[in-house]
């Protein structure tokens, strides 16, 4: 990643009917969330129905870092059906020498 570029890391997600809901950490020194988002399928859209959600994040500092992902009942804090950590490594990006 470089400095200024955004990234979006999609998984698949089903809280209207299991009660599971995506909740992110990481570190807002190296990145920041911009956009979160839920999405179905516009043409079988059903109340309940599985869709994606959607996390686009901003790097802002060179340095290598992680963002954890962690499937969770919100109301039952000891509940987590899955986790998911991903390395994050920004770098300055390169500028042509003919600038």
């Amino acid at each position: 990643m470089n400095i200024g570029d955004n990234f979006t890391i999609s998984l698949e997600s089903n809280p209207g009917s299991s009660g599971y809901d995506w909740w992110v950490d990481f570190d807002s020194l190296y990145i920041q969330l911009e956009e979160k988002n839920f999405k179905v399928d516009e043409k079988d859209k059903l109340i309940g129905q599985p869709g994606m959600k959607y996390f686009t994040f901003a790097a802002k500092k060179l340095g290598s870092t992680y963002i954890s992902m962690l499937l969770v009942r919100p109301w039952k804090n000891s509940t987590v059906a899955d986790l998911k950590i991903y390395p994050v490594n920004i770098v300055q990006s390169h500028q042509s020498d003919s600038d």
